[in-house]
């Protein structure tokens, strides 16, 4: 009888010491520090498969309080920025999609205000970020009129498809859009690092553009405006995506 007793403890005792022991098991939810996003497997648009991508905020994430500014040529609140891409980066669509995101929410926190962020990489070169052109108030269109006078010298390739826009309808609707703005951004780093963006195309690159029109909606990736009637009546002429396609930059289409 003892022997049977001691030999059932003995079962019970190892059997609690498996089911107390912590295994291995796969995350199926995000942790504080973590974002989950929608993307296409590989950021090009038609592309039907969609499966969510997860990223972890580490130490090595860029500091956007030290890139994103709204200092530059005196553009009041209209925001930009650049980060140099280092030699092997290994940076891809989804690491442009990251720096969009981590951007966004910076700009966000510091206005209160929603935003739409454009994120330009030119390859082996670095991102640059844009927003939507604004003045000291949404009515404020002197952001716009300053771009109107920067954009030629600054971002040729640019102005040469973009210098008879037309913008109708609301007067809080900019004419210079994040895609503009992250143009022109990226024509001035690329001027200083005397490799200046020339003739009819950008060099190899993607875009990202990230954010939310209204202080109610919840930021995601959207697409470029098109060439036509949006919004509230309001109307540009040409609309980003057609110049998108003008210039030679690549929409990385993450939309869900």
């Amino acid at each position: 009888m003892y022997f049977k007793y001691t030999t059932v403890l003995a079962s019970l005792l190892a059997l609690s010491q498996t089911l107390w022991t912590p295994q291995a098991v796969p995350v199926t939810s995000l942790q504080p520090d973590e974002h989950s996003v929608s993307v296409r497997d590989n950021a090009i648009s038609k592309v039907d498969h969609v499966h969510t991508y997860h990223t972890k905020r580490n130490p090595a994430d860029p500091d956007m309080s030290t890139i994103m500014d709204t200092n530059e040529n005196n553009l009041l609140k209209t925001w930009s920025g650049w980060i140099a891409e280092p030699v092997n980066s290994g940076w891809k669509p989804e690491t442009i999609a990251d720096f969009a995101i981590l951007a966004h929410k910076y700009i966000s926190v510091q206005t209160k205000e929603p935003w739409i962020l454009a994120a330009l990489w030119i390859r082996d070169e670095g991102v640059a970020f844009g927003s939507q052109a604004r003045g000291n108030s949404l009515e404020d269109r002197t952001a716009d009129q300053r771009l109107d006078a920067l954009l030629p010298a600054h971002a040729p390739v640019l102005w040469q498809y973009v210098e008879f826009r037309i913008k109708y309808g609301s007067e809080i609707e900019p004419k210079w859009h994040a895609e503009d703005v992250a143009m022109w951004k990226a024509a001035k780093e690329m001027a200083r690092k005397n490799k200046p963006i020339r003739g009819a195309k950008y060099p190899e690159n993607g875009m990202v553009i990230y954010g939310k029109y209204r202080s109610r909606e919840q930021a995601n990736f959207v697409p470029p405006c098109k060439t036509g009637t949006f919004g509230n009546d309001n109307k540009l002429v040409p609309g980003c995506e057609e110049v998108l396609k003008d210039v030679g930059i690549e929409f990385f289409n993450f939309l869900i």
